[in-house]
């Protein structure tokens, strides 16, 4: 609903490698052009790469912090970069924060609002219940931004979705209202799954950038793939192993693929013993000098 009350046909939208697997495609259902920002090589945002993305065409860039697939979270100077250039170019930013009260230790997740003035008056806040609140099944979440951009939204939706029903939106207000304690409770075991997760990546050798929010992996394989990349791999992984992984080409990113660790610490340590095993089978490519 935002990117269509945004963006005209052909604008286009900046997405930071790598992406929500939905990004692309609601920017094209919105008449507007995806525009992929590579990102540097551990999947930090490049903002150099960013600022010269930009074209008499842009017009709004789509952030996620904490990411989905990789588990990164923008820094302060990262997002204060990113709204600069969205300001010196007259950019809309669409922020999608729906992990971002998931976050571990000292690291916080900040809104482009939370950077400046200016960029309150040009961010779109999207967020929900599903994550933080564990309430995937409610389907229920909101928009935060200027008054005239929300009023748009609502008569976007009016006529394109039906309201949340009762129940959905008295559990989320209750969430919200009471600020429950299993919040950090629920933060501090993923951070328990994040740590096995990348010690039982390095044990069987791989690498993925540190996941400092969410509840996501994004180790490279690039070394075992064949012509059929990374939707190659996660097929063979299933038939070997009956371990469902996602690839990376669906984030917009070849070469990696995204572990989920919303799981519980046994079928974790499972997991990592199938794929180390899988991994057994494939010849890896020597890593280029």
């Amino acid at each position: 609903g935002a990117l269509y009350c945004l963006i005209e046909p052909g604008d286009e939208v900046l997405l930071p490698l790598p992406y929500w697997v939905s990004y692309a495609d609601l920017v094209k259902l919105a008449g507007g052009v995806p525009v992929p920002v590579p990102s540097t090589p551990d999947c930090r945002p490049d903002l150099a790469r960013l600022a010269a993305a930009v074209t008499p065409q842009t017009r709004g860039l789509l952030l996620n912090s904490p990411c989905n697939p990789t588990g990164v979270v923008w820094t302060r100077e990262e997002l204060a970069s990113a709204v600069q250039i969205a300001e010196r170019h007259d950019l809309w930013i669409v922020s999608d924060e729906i992990y971002r009260r998931l976050t571990y230790g000292t690291v916080r997740a900040l809104s482009p609002v939370q950077i400046s003035d200016a960029a309150r008056a040009r961010t779109v806040i999207v967020d929900g219940a599903s994550k933080a609140y564990a309430m995937t099944g409610y389907r229920i979440g909101f928009a935060a931004g200027p008054k005239n951009v929300i009023d748009a939204i609502g008569r976007f939706h009016s006529q394109m979705t039906g309201s949340p029903n009762a129940v959905s939106q008295a559990a989320y207000e209750a969430g919200v209202l009471h600020d429950p304690p299993e919040i950090p409770k629920m933060t501090a075991e993923f951070e328990k799954r994040r740590d096995l997760v990348m010690r039982g990546l390095a044990e069987i050798g791989l690498s993925a950038p540190r996941p400092d929010g969410a509840f996501y992996a994004f180790p490279n394989v690039e070394r075992y793939l064949d012509a059929r990349g990374s939707m190659g791999f996660c097929q063979d992984l299933l038939e070997a192993q009956n371990l469902a992984i996602v690839p990376g080409s669906a984030f917009g990113l070849e070469g990696y693929v995204r572990l989920s660790y919303a799981l519980a610490l046994p079928r974790i340590e499972d997991g990592l013993k199938r794929l180390g095993a899988f991994l057994k089978t494939r010849k890896p490519v020597p890593a280029a000098r």
